[in-house]
């Protein structure tokens, strides 16, 4: 786990980025300003959504798999706790936890999956460092758990890595009129990034999983959660909630700038960025959209550091509207669109 405020410090103390010392985090437009030149966004998606033999293409496990994708950082859709329980009623203890992955085919379980023992690990092993003669202690329970917005519990409960709003917490800086109070809750979060992981499976195929042999095969993976405004009663009580555009607004830049810092400040080249909170969670597309052309307009400048390229990754070519190409193309952002498709029928 590592703090934001130390994200962003560290990429400070590199002169390239001197100049962003006085205006750090507070590009609230979205349109373009100087003759800044950015490194490519490829959107990555089908061709079209009825050809199953594109879906490899998408498939972020496929991708963790690709040797020409060693060493890259994969944005990774998790909960607030980095493992992926499928509701908020289930504890990372909870038999079978790990388990379950494989029955659940998102995007989140998928690369997990892949880079299985680092999965393990982040439910079995997350406090490891902290209690190291003492194994008892070392996994995530329904008593404790790893938690990115632990500093910021007064406006984000957290149960079981899920946010569980009740309508009593406290006030919250709404993002265009007070940023300064927003950017300060931004910089209090903490990300968690998980630093070289062995890819073990690659693409899946019904219920087989592409083996990947090769021990050098390695990525880094960013968990990142967004807010559920749509599933259950729980996403129908956080949808109404006072501020909900702004709470979900500020863990979606947590999501993206932080995935961008912990490329830069760890001398990666390639990010693979997915719709976080987009699907079953319910957050309109054009946060999203905002999260990711603000994150992309602050970290990736060409030239001012290691990264070369960034991709998102996109299941369903419907989930890229135009709306995100406008908004791409008025922050001169260059856009690069591979549509894949399967392979033709043989005889």
């Amino acid at each position: 786990m590592i703090p934001f405020a130390h994200l962003i410090n560290k990429q400070m103390l590199n002169p390239k980025n001197k100049k962003k010392e006085q205006k750090i985090l507070t590009t609230k437009g979205l349109g373009a300003t100087g003759n800044v030149e950015y490194v490519e966004l490829v959107i990555i998606t089908r061709k079209r959504d009825d050809d199953p033999k594109a879906i490899k293409y998408v498939d972020v496990a496929y991708l963790q798999s690709l040797r020409e994708n060693r060493d890259a950082v994969f944005q990774v859709a998790s909960n607030f706790n980095g493992v992926e329980a499928q509701s908020e009623i289930v504890k990372p203890d909870a038999p079978g936890f790990t388990e379950k992955y494989y029955a659940d085919r998102t995007q989140g379980p998928a690369a997990s999956i892949s880079a299985g023992a680092g999965a393990i690990l982040r439910v079995h092993g997350a406090f490891i460092d902290s209690h190291k003669n003492n194994p008892e202690l070392w996994s995530q329970s329904g008593d404790k758990q790893i938690n990115f917005l632990e500093k910021l519990g007064d406006y984000y409960p957290i149960r079981n890595g899920y946010v569980m709003f009740t309508g009593d917490e406290s006030k919250f800086p709404k993002f265009q009129t007070n940023f300064q109070e927003y950017k300060k809750k931004l910089l209090s979060t903490l990300v968690c990034y998980h630093k070289n992981q062995q890819v073990v499976t690659g693409h899946r195929n019904g219920a087989l999983l592409e083996k990947c042999t090769d021990p050098q095969q390695k990525v880094d993976q960013v968990m990142c959660a967004a807010v559920n405004i749509f599933q259950g009663k729980s996403g129908s009580t956080n949808a109404h909630q006072v501020n909900i555009e702004d709470k979900c607004q500020l863990v979606l830049d947590m999501a993206y700038q932080g995935t961008y810092l912990c490329a830069l400040n760890n001398g990666r080249k390639k990010i693979f960025l997915t719709l976080v909170g987009g699907g079953i969670f319910g957050n309109k597309k054009e946060w999203i959209y905002d999260a990711i052309i603000r994150a992309h307009k602050m970290w990736g400048v060409k030239g001012k550091s290691s990264l070369e390229k960034v991709y998102l990754v996109v299941f369903n070519p419907k989930d890229i509207e135009k709306l995100f190409i406008d908004k791409a193309t008025a922050a001169k952002i260059p856009i690069i669109r591979e549509e894949k498709e399967g392979p033709p029928e043989t005889d």
